[in-house]
């Protein structure tokens, strides 16, 4: 029975968050520990491992620790309810919105959260293996053909915008492709990127060695 008990309350219990806004300066912590996907139960784990009392999540992917507030004066926030990249049921935190909470774990360490990869590629699974898009001998002009023709008029309008819905004929999830072309290849998992001259601001310029 004892062996039970311990099992229910393993890993760790997010209770009572607080939302505060949050500045440069960090209101919690310093830095944000978070190397992947989180979730509340998650940030509250790596902070436990790091021995603090506090957890934070802020803007959907990243996890601060302390053992107190750097601000006698914290600011409260309207709302902390950025999707968590771990868990989208879950909220954490905002756009400089930091939801705090005490960190409440024990027994097992909280798992990391399990998510779908960031490369999904069609052409490794059934049926989309066997169509003429996904084989690599065939000219890429007949390929793209034989993508387009497959999709839906609503795939296609989908399609032409930045954050594109799932495309269901070509077994492709949905994707922000940020179409303007300023950053290198990132995800909400990973932003840090490399920063390309945006095409507008290159023209503001007036500088005729930058076009």
């Amino acid at each position: 029975f004892l062996l039970l008990l311990v099992s229910a309350n393993a890993g760790c219990i997010v209770e009572n968050p607080i939302c505060y806004v949050d500045t440069p300066a960090r209101i919690l912590g310093s830095e944000n520990v978070a190397l992947g996907p989180i979730t509340p139960e998650y940030c509250a784990q790596l902070c436990a491992n790091g021995k603090f009392r506090l957890a934070g999540t802020e803007n959907g992917g990243e996890c601060y620790c302390g053992d107190q507030l750097n601000t006698d004066k914290p600011k409260a926030a309207p709302s902390c309810g950025t999707a968590c990249t771990g868990d989208s049921s879950q909220k954490c935190g905002g756009v400089w919105f930091i939801s705090v909470f005490e960190v409440k774990c024990s027994g097992a360490p909280e798992p990391a959260p399990q998510v779908q990869p960031e490369l999904v590629n069609p052409c490794f699974k059934s049926p989309f293996s066997q169509m003429p898009f996904c084989n690599a001998t065939l000219p890429i002009d007949t390929r793209v053909a034989d993508a387009i023709s497959r999709m839906s008029l609503t795939e296609k309008i989908g399609a032409l915008g930045t954050n594109t819905p799932e495309i269901k004929s070509l077994g492709l999830p949905r994707y922000n492709w940020w179409s303007e072309a300023s950053s290198g290849v990132q995800s909400a998992r990973n932003t840090e990127t490399t920063k390309f001259p945006f095409p507008i601001t290159t023209g503001m310029s007036f500088n005729r060695s930058l076009w």
